[in-house]
């Protein structure tokens, strides 16, 4: 197996990885957005458990998605 090197990362492998990182933030911020909406919409309902649903999982479903992209980042930058 070739030894590789970080020099052998491209600038399109490396405009990609940035892409996909800054999509992953923008991503994570329009998802709190839109579930921040949707929150406040809920507080008309009469149901509690739906409340507390959505409040707890705003944050891991945004860091979820940001993580999934930089993986994708990662992967397209093929570090050795």
């Amino acid at each position: 197996m070739p030894e590789r090197h970080l020099s052998d990362i491209t600038l399109w492998q490396c405009l990609l990885a940035f892409l996909l990182v800054l999509l992953g933030l923008l991503l994570r911020r329009t998802i709190i957005h839109v579930i921040g909406r949707y929150r406040e919409m809920d507080k008309l309902t009469a149901l509690r458990l739906d409340e507390r649903i959505v409040k707890t999982a705003t944050q891991p479903l945004g860091l979820a998605v940001s993580l999934l992209l930089v993986v994708a980042a990662v992967k397209v930058l093929q570090l050795p």
